[in-house]
């Protein structure tokens, strides 16, 4: 299975975290040397996953650029059940059925990664009508389990 997280390309705005950092004077480097804000070809040549793998020229590991015709590349590229994490509207879940998506992972960090402002369960209802009962919406946060809507985890 993979999994693509497409609702942080850019970072998330989140303010308390901002306040902290102009009163933390600690160097970041000490503890995050060779990280994946810092180097991210390091980073991710620690993972277990890319072991043995040319990582040399990974430059982010979050792409500025994607795109559907990323995720219309990667629904080529592989059998593996394909699942986007991070759609909260009708129309994106739509595009992510025409694409050939296997899933969707229906989450967006209690609505502060967007300029909605909407929790994961007001955007529920809205992306379980975009799919159409084509594929699973799969609900995530904090403290919601996905026992709890065992309808939406089976189309049709």
């Amino acid at each position: 299975m993979l999994v693509i997280t497409v609702d942080l390309q850019g970072g998330s705005n989140r303010e308390t975290l901002q306040r902290a950092v102009r009163l933390d004077d600690r160097d970041c480097t000490a503890c995050h040397e060779g990280g994946v804000f810092t180097d991210a070809a390091a980073y991710v040549a620690r993972k277990p996953m890319f072991r043995g793998l040319d990582v040399s020229g990974v430059t982010s590991i979050a792409p500025m650029d994607m795109s559907w015709d990323f995720v219309k590349r990667l629904r080529e590229m592989t059998d593996m059940p394909l699942l986007l994490k991070g759609i909260v509207t009708r129309e994106d879940a739509a595009l992510a059925v025409q694409q050939g998506v296997d899933g969707l992972i229906v989450s967006n960090y209690g609505g502060r990664s967007e300029e909605s402002g909407l929790a994961t369960l007001e955007s529920l209802p809205e992306v379980v009508e975009g799919v159409g009962g084509k594929i699973p919406a799969l609900p995530v946060g904090t403290g919601l389990p996905l026992m709890v809507f065992p309808p939406l985890l089976r189309p049709g």
